[in-house]
């Protein structure tokens, strides 16, 4: 093995705390001395396919860096089963495989950290969404990190123990068998196998659109991450047009406590999204909107659109945040900050696809 990787996180809280596992893995000597870097693209409060959006809209380390992403959006996509009508395990299991295939398209290894929430430790809750995985990483012959029995063992079985609530691990110990459990993954890692989808129609690859017509361009900045956002006013705000079909599988951008409804559009086809915060008083919160939250699937966006993305009405205080101080009917000013869409494109699939085996 050579020495030296640049490993790339997307990931959900459990992967942003300052005391996580992410730190852990940081301050290990092996990264140090290696020539091991870290960059995390982590996001919370979404689901996978913010880890998407996070992976493709900046610049990835060269081949000869040696990059490896790694994956831990787990929890999350088992919080976001059943949160909209559309969100099914099926749906989110295909936002996974996107994350596999761009990084097959890329020549990116790829390691899954699959992390369980307490209730999936100690029962059956998203079992379903757990078996899909391990089926969707064998088919891809990935090397998986699944702390689940060195975590459990840490503490003889009493799940309680390693969680500070259902969703997060605590700090220390379970941090600390986490990130080694990382490390070896890492050390072995490689890229997706080529092989035909398991749960998308077609090979597909990705597009971040950033860029956009009759908007003020801002930067948002803070401990974690910096963007360049566009605060939506009452005129729409334009996209570049793309030259194949596409179908628009979200929009990402920062989502203020004033939730505001917006409308986006390409050409008759149109869908109104929320876009208040999923985690409590973090104001403003970066979040990927998901369209298959409303229809189940990308909104189709043809050849030579388009896609404007403007507010499509006032909110009123009923459908704002628990934490405005308002009166029932109140008008408010509501605030997204635009940052730009995710787009799905037809992709030219890998040279050789090895045969899939029956099942029997």
């Amino acid at each position: 093995m050579r020495k030296g990787k640049s490993i790339i996180v997307i990931g959900g809280s459990n992967s942003v705390k300052p005391s996580g596992w992410t730190k852990e893995l940081a301050n290990r000597a092996v990264w140090a001395s290696d020539g091991y870097a870290l960059r995390n693209l982590s996001a919370g409060a979404n689901s996978s396919l913010m880890g998407l959006s996070r992976l493709i809209e900046g610049p990835l380390p060269q081949p000869d860096e040696n990059p490896v992403v790694v994956w831990e959006y787990a929890i999350n996509d088992v919080v976001n089963l059943g949160y909209e009508d559309r969100m099914t395990c099926e749906v989110l299991l295909a936002n996974v495989e996107r994350i596999v295939r761009e990084c097959l398209h890329r020549g990116l290894a790829f390691v899954p950290l699959v992390l369980r929430e307490h209730d999936a430790l100690t029962g059956d809750l998203a079992a379903n969404y757990y078996a899909g995985l391990a089926r969707l990483f064998a088919h891809y012959d990935l090397v998986v990190a699944d702390a689940t029995e060195r975590l459990l063992a840490l503490v003889d079985g009493s799940a309680e123990a390693l969680y500070s609530d259902p969703l997060h691990f605590r700090a220390r110990r379970p941090s600390r068998t986490i990130a080694n459990c990382v490390i070896r993954a890492v050390q072995e890692a490689r890229p997706p196998a080529s092989v035909p989808p398991l749960h998308l129609e077609r090979d597909v690859s990705h597009v971040f659109l950033d860029r956009f017509e009759g908007v003020e361009r801002r930067t948002f900045t803070n401990s974690l991450l910096s963007i360049d956002y566009h605060m939506v006013g009452e005129g729409p705000a334009l996209a570049d047009p793309l030259e194949v079909d596409a179908r628009l599988l979200g929009v990402a951008g920062l989502c203020y406590l004033r939730a505001g409804p917006i409308a986006v559009m390409a050409r008759r086809n149109t869908v109104h999204l929320m876009t208040s915060p999923r985690a409590g008083k973090i104001n403003p919160q970066l979040r990927l909107v998901p369209v298959e939250s409303l229809l189940g699937e990308g909104l189709p966006v043809p050849a030579g659109a388009r896609v404007g993305v403007q507010y499509s009405g006032a909110v009123r205080s009923h459908a704002a945040s628990n934490f405005l101080p308002s009166r029932p009917g109140q008008q408010l000013e509501a605030k997204f900050g635009l940052q730009g869409l995710l787009l799905e494109v037809p992709a030219a699939p890998p040279e050789q696809l090895e045969a899939v085996p029956q099942q029997g």
